[in-house]
């Protein structure tokens, strides 16, 4: 079992060879603090749900202490960025190994490899967020 979860962790890497060393220091019309590569709490591929298009697509994702980031196979900028202040709740990992993250403008629908990759995900977002200072939404 073991591994088989090693195989599928480098599986799910070579979907995207993104790495945090390549991430940039700094977005260019991005609010908020930019991407810092030396301190991510959590780094690697997630699948993520379209907004329009509901098919999954592979998503390297970077959670920071205060910002959570997803970039598209080969981009140096993110896709799109959730400030953890704004978040309002992270659902349980479901059957399918799904979970989402809700914000006042949006739901998230993300999803590991594997379950337990799910979890970790989970687990690391609704910790960094009870850390980040709440922030309001006009």
């Amino acid at each position: 079992a073991a591994a088989a979860a090693a195989a599928a962790t480098a599986a799910a890497a070579a979907v995207d060879p993104l790495t945090c060393a390549h991430l940039p220091t700094a977005m260019e019309g991005l609010p908020g603090e930019p991407v810092d590569p030396s301190k991510p709490l959590l780094e690697g591929v997630l699948e993520k749900r379209g907004y329009l298009n509901k098919a999954f697509k592979p998503r390297q994702c970077v959670l920071t202490s205060t910002k959570f980031f997803y970039f598209k196979k080969g981009h140096a900028n993110p896709a799109g960025t959730i400030d953890l202040g704004t978040i309002d709740l992270v659902s349980a990992v479901d059957e399918a190994g799904e979970f989402r993250v809700f914000t006042a403008g949006r739901e998230y629908v993300l999803r590991g490899d594997t379950t337990a990759v799910s979890e970790q995900w989970r687990d690391g977002i609704s910790k960094a967020m009870t850390n980040t200072p709440r922030n309001s939404v006009n």
